[in-house]
């Protein structure tokens, strides 16, 4: 196994490598290493390096501290901290800001990112006000990032309509996706789907009745 090339400065979210020392195990593995850090806030610690590369330590502590910290004081301005609003502000800034997520491929992945502005939460507020019952958050251009003027509060069926890989047809000037012709037609979305797949031509797929609908 290729050894792992760590070098004194090497930061570590708020670690600084200082250098590299023996576990204080009595029984030390050896495929672990152990290094000596300083945090920016000034104390040190010794960190094995596996959780140093995958992001489970990088702070002596203070991180966590300062985080519940900053949550304790949104609360207290807005009082919307565990609400259903507060979920979906946190949700959408993890799968753009936290490679860990597992959505986070489809969005911060693709260079998608939440805009400056709503980095806090009152201004999300402010601009998209409190999440209505049974909607998520939606961007209107699905290339675009989460900022006003691209953003709404959306169905499912409203997100469904709306995703970047909806096969779009075009028909006597409308272009709609496959959900959408369904709803316009009549036709069931797998009846569409089918022809689509099929190779029909647009035309046929959106005028020929079902069997089901012929008596």
């Amino acid at each position: 196994m290729k050894r792992i090339v760590v070098n004194p400065g090497d930061n570590f979210g708020r670690l600084t490598i200082v250098e590299e020392v023996d576990s204080h195990s009595k029984r030390p593995k050896r495929w672990r290493r152990y290094f000596l850090c300083q945090c920016e806030c000034g104390k040190t610690i010794i960190a094995e390096l596996s959780h140093l590369r995958t992001g489970h330590t990088t702070s002596c502590g203070c991180l966590k501290h300062d985080v519940g910290a900053r949550i304790g004081r949104m609360t207290a301005t807005h009082g919307q901290t565990g609400t259903p609003t507060f979920k979906s502000w946190d949700t959408m800034r993890q799968r753009c800001n936290n490679p860990n997520d597992k959505k986070y491929r489809h969005y911060g992945g693709r260079g998608i990112v939440v805009c400056e502005r709503w980095s806090d939460f009152e201004n999300f507020l402010a601009d998209m006000g409190e999440k209505p019952d049974g909607m998520t958050i939606d961007r209107i251009d699905n290339d675009g990032n989460y900022e006003p003027g691209n953003c709404r509060w959306a169905t499912l069926v409203q997100q469904a309509r709306n995703k970047r890989n909806n096969v779009m047809l075009t028909y006597q000037g409308n272009t709609f996706c496959l959900a959408e012709w369904a709803v316009r037609t009549g036709l069931t979305y797998r009846t569409i789907h089918s022809r689509y797949k099929s190779g029909w031509p647009t035309a046929r797929i959106l005028t020929t009745p079902s069997r089901r609908s012929i008596t």
